[in-house]
């Protein structure tokens, strides 16, 4: 994850997450991500963008960044 600054709150940045085909399909994507939600948790962090697949991030608790009129700069 990388820290970024949205509007004025701290917010977390967190890219696709990648794992090698011999280890895709065993859980090992799920527990990075839930490792990486506990630990912002524990941080404090009350928010994390998300730069990733819409059909798969949402069972993590995502939602699309235009809900609350996020964009990326650049686009509509």
């Amino acid at each position: 994850m990388t820290k970024i600054q949205v509007v004025v709150d701290d917010s977390l940045a967190l890219a696709p997450v990648s794992v090698a085909p011999d280890y895709q399909n065993k859980g090992v994507g799920s527990k990075l991500i839930r490792a990486e939600l506990k630990k912002a948790k524990e941080l404090g962090y009350d928010s994390i963008i998300l730069l990733g697949h819409k059909d798969y991030y949402p069972r993590f608790g995502f939602k699309p960044a235009s809900l609350w009129n996020i964009k990326i700069q650049g686009t509509r």
